[in-house]
């Protein structure tokens, strides 16, 4: 059986010089995957950095709490806070997501859009 590492960057999107790292690391290091938080301010850019990278793998960080939904924050009122942002409180937003069909809707609708900004290899 072989064995195979795999070496995983966090938070690819969330600012260029992250961006930067997880590039530097793939082509210069030894770094075989990242995860890309969709709605991250440098989240285009390294949508377009994985495009043009395909031997990097990359999987889809969601962040359900205390950052930036991709949705407007109208359309999903139970996750988010007055400002705007995601919830910053677990343990409630598990407990409001367990008892409210209507919050699970919207986290569904948060997390497909999530998805749908996921870059797509040819």
């Amino acid at each position: 059986m072989m064995r195979r590492l795999i070496l995983n960057a966090d938070d690819f999107g969330l600012h260029a010089s992250v961006n930067e790292a997880v590039l530097r690391a793939h082509t210069e290091g030894v770094l075989t995957a990242a995860s890309l938080m969709t709605g991250a301010p440098g989240c285009d850019e390294a949508v377009a950095i994985a495009r043009a990278t395909p031997s990097l793998a990359v999987g889809l960080h969601i962040t359900l709490t205390d950052g930036v939904p991709v949705l407007p924050a109208a359309r999903i009122p139970a996750l988010t806070q007055k400002n705007g942002r995601l919830r910053d409180d677990m343990a409630a937003m598990g407990l409001l997501l367990a008892l409210s069909k209507e919050a699970r809707a919207e986290l569904h609708a948060e997390v497909l859009r999530r998805w749908n900004v996921f870059p797509r290899r040819a």
